[in-house]
């Protein structure tokens, strides 16, 4: 059994050429964004967010990035 760090190296490594199909484009944009944070929820919090994700089409976790964000461009703007 791999460890995390184990799996995440070998994902990085891996070539998508013979997965993906021709004519498909492949982006990684969040390898710039090394820092994960973890966050505890109720169940219901989660099945919340994954409600609100699947409207809006995006994994939870860009969802969360999104909101995460905004809020703090907001406190910024307000600020100054």
């Amino acid at each position: 059994m791999l460890h995390v760090a184990e799996e995440g190296a070998a994902a990085e490594q891996h070539d998508l050429a013979d997965t993906v199909p021709a004519g498909v484009t492949v982006a990684r944009p969040n390898l710039t964004r090394p820092t994960v944070v973890s966050v505890r929820l109720s169940a219901d919090e989660h099945a919340r967010l994954q409600r609100a994700a699947a409207k809006e089409h995006l994994p939870v976790s860009t969802l969360i990035r999104i909101w995460a964000l905004d809020r703090l461009r907001a406190e910024e703007e307000g600020a100054s």
